[in-house]
């Protein structure tokens, strides 16, 4: 099985995700500082579910992997992605990123719709790269029954547990999951570009939104922005 080049991981690619948390080898540390709970995020944009195929030098055969990232709050500082990928033998991998902050040995439960349906463990935590922000990779194997369940599902539900041991659920949206399953899929560059795009228009909406935010502070203290 091909997997794209780790490099990636820090542009924010949701490819690169899966095949990180796929390949690093599982941490043994704990996080003990009790986050906050992250907003939910439950995207209905059918777009936002990303199909990418590549050939695998090795073996001369195609391998795809359908993702969606989204954004846990207005500023970038959280980010959450979810991948799913084919192994063979009705197998799939699951592979994903996490913000910090939560009890690592406890891993990450998958559901859909809210009933269990697999469990993920944390790979590896890094620090904020380039643009990227902190978080952790996690990875899981799934069956056929779980996959079935995202075609038929409404919300994609992965559940931390932070340090005063409370489950913190974020939810993605399935909407066009099983259109883009389904698909052709894009070649890395071209979902490269999308994400690149993508990106481009929210850090300029959260531009914008910190923009209004110091122009309210400014009106209501009085103070007139600097020449």
């Amino acid at each position: 099985m091909a997997y794209l080049g780790l490099e990636r991981v820090a542009r924010g690619c949701l490819p690169a995700v899966f095949a990180a948390a796929i390949m690093v080898p599982a941490m043994a540390a704990e996080q003990n500082a009790a986050a906050p709970a992250p907003a939910a995020a439950a995207s209905e944009d059918p777009s936002k579910w990303i199909k990418t195929c590549n050939i695998n030098p090795a073996t001369k055969q195609q391998s795809c992997t359908t993702g969606q990232e989204v954004w846990l709050n207005q500023d970038g500082t959280a980010r959450v992605s979810v991948a799913v990928q084919p192994k063979g033998d009705k197998k799939y991998g699951v592979g994903g990123f996490v913000p910090l902050g939560f009890v690592i040995p406890v891993g990450v439960v998958l559901t859909v719709d809210g009933d269990k349906k697999g469990l993920a463990q944390f790979m590896q935590c890094n620090p904020p790269v380039q643009d990227v922000p902190p978080g952790c990779f996690i990875s899981a194997e799934v069956g056929d029954d779980f996959v079935a369940a995202l075609r038929k599902g409404n919300k994609l539900g992965l559940v931390l547990t932070n340090g005063a041991n409370q489950p913190i659920p974020i939810e993605i949206s399935l909407a066009g999951f099983a259109k883009a399953y389904d698909g052709e899929g894009l070649d890395p560059v071209a979902a490269r570009a999308q994400v690149v795009e993508k990106s481009k228009e929210f850090q300029e909406a959260a531009k914008a939104a910190a923009q209004r935010m110091i122009d309210k502070q400014r009106a209501e203290t009085g103070n007139a922005p600097a020449n």
